[in-house]
C-alpha cells in the first residue's frame, strides 16, 4: 500500500483511496490511468520519460505519446492536482512526468481493514449474516457464489457491501477483491446478461424465442429477425435459419434486396451446423434464394443476356 496523504494506492485491489475510517472513499479510476499512476508512485521523485511509460505499460506496442495526455488528465482530475501548480505530478516539458509528492510505504490492505474503526451498522445483522454464510460456503467448497444486495435508495446497501468487504479483507491475506461498476444498456438482454453461465445464457435465449414464437404466431415475418437472433443463440440452429429465410422474404417485399442478402448469407453460414440430414436441403433452398436475390439487386446478369447491337443476327 503506497501513501501519499490524503491518498493511498491500493495495489491488491487496484484502486485509490481517500481519507480513512468512516471518512474513507474510493477514487474511481480507469484501469490504465490506474496503472499510469502506480508507475509514477513507485517512481517517485525521479524523470519518468514518456517512452518509458509506454515500454512499461504497452509492450511491443505502438501507442501515440499523446495518449498518455489523456490519462494523466484522469488522473489529476482524480486527485484534485492543477497541472500550473501540481501537487502530485508535475509535467517535464517534452520529456515525460515526475510524481513530486512524499510516498511512504503503508499497511497492506488485510491489516488497514483490521485497523480501521469497524463501521456501524444498525439493524442490518441479518443481511451480513447471510454475507459470512456464502463467504464460508465459497470457502469451505469452492462454490462461486453471486450475491445481490437490492433495497430501495438510501437505505444503505452501499454499507452493507463495505462492511462485508471490510471484514473479507481482514479474514484471510490471500482474498482478492475488486469493485466495478454496471452502466445503463439498451436492448433486448437479461439486465446481469454477462454474469450468466453460457447454459443459462442459451435457455434464456430459448425462452424468449418460444414466447415470441407463440406471441407472432400469425404473423412471424414482424418478429423474424428477432427469432433468429434468439433461436440461434439458443443453439436451435434450424429454427434460426427458417426465421432468417423469412426475414429475408420480408425485405424482399420491402425492396431492400442488400438487407434480404444480409439475411440468406448469415442462413447459409447457420446451416452448415445443422445435422448433415438437414444440412444439404437447407443450404440448397437458401442458395436458390439468393442466387434469386442477387438476380433482383443487380442488372448485370441481365446486361449479359441481352445481346448488344454488334451481336444481334441481320434480319433478312
Amino acid at each position: 500500500m503506497k501513501e501519499f496523504p490524503p491518498f493511498r494506492l491500493d495495489t491488491v485491489n487496484q484502486c485509490v483511496l481517500r481519507g480513512d475510517g468512516l471518512a474513507e472513499e474510493r477514487v474511481l479510476l480507469a484501469p490504465k490511468a490506474f496503472v499510469v499512476l502506480r508507475y509514477l508512485v513507485e517512481h517517485p521523485g525521479r524523470l519518468v520519460a514518456h517512452e518509458e511509460l509506454l515500454d512499461a505499460l504497452w509492450p511491443k506496442t505502438y501507442i501515440q505519446p499523446e495518449v498518455l495526455k489523456s490519462h494523466i488528465a484522469a488522473i489529476r482530475a482524480a486527485l484534485g492536482d492543477d497541472a500550473r501548480k501540481p501537487i502530485f505530478i508535475e509535467t517535464m516539458s517534452r520529456r515525460g512526468y515526475r510524481f513530486i509528492a512524499p510516498v511512504t510505504e503503508g499497511a497492506s490492505t488485510s491489516g488497514a481493514a483490521a485497523s480501521r474503526p469497524a463501521k456501524v451498522l444498525v439493524g442490518r445483522d441479518d443481511a451480513l449474516a447471510q454475507l459470512h454464510q456464502c463467504f464460508e460456503r465459497m470457502s469451505s467448497t469452492s462454490e462461486r457464489q453471486i450475491v445481490f444486495v437490492t433495497g430501495e435508495p438510501g437505505i444503505g446497501k452501499t454499507a452493507v457491501a463495505d462492511g462485508f468487504i471490510d471484514w473479507a479483507a481482514g479474514e484471510s491475506a490471500d482474498i482478492r477483491l475488486a469493485r466495478g461498476q454496471c452502466i445503463e444498456a439498451y436492448g433486448s438482454r437479461e439486465a446481469y446478461y454477462p454474469m450468466l453461465e453460457v447454459p443459462a445464457r442459451a435457455r434464456l435465449h430459448r425462452q424468449a424465442a418460444e414466447w415470441a414464437e407463440a406471441a407472432f404466431a400469425e404473423q412471424p415475418s414482424e418478429a423474424a429477425p428477432f427469432l433468429a437472433y434468439h433461436f440461434e443463440h439458443g443453439g436451435d440452429y434450424a429454427r434460426a435459419v427458417k426465421y432468417l429465410r423469412v426475414a429475408a422474404q420480408t425485405a424482399g417485399r420491402r425492396y431492400a434486396p442488400r438487407e434480404a442478402t444480409a439475411h440468406l448469407q448469415h442462413a447459409l453460414e447457420l446451416s452448415g451446423r445443422l445435422p448433415d440430414s438437414e444440412r444439404a436441403p437447407n443450404e440448397l433452398a437458401v442458395l436458390e434464394e439468393l442466387a434469386a436475390m442477387y438476380l433482383v439487386s443487380t442488372r448485370e446478369p441481365f446486361k449479359r443476356m441481352r445481346p448488344s447491337p454488334r451481336e444481334r443476327p441481320p434480319v433478312i
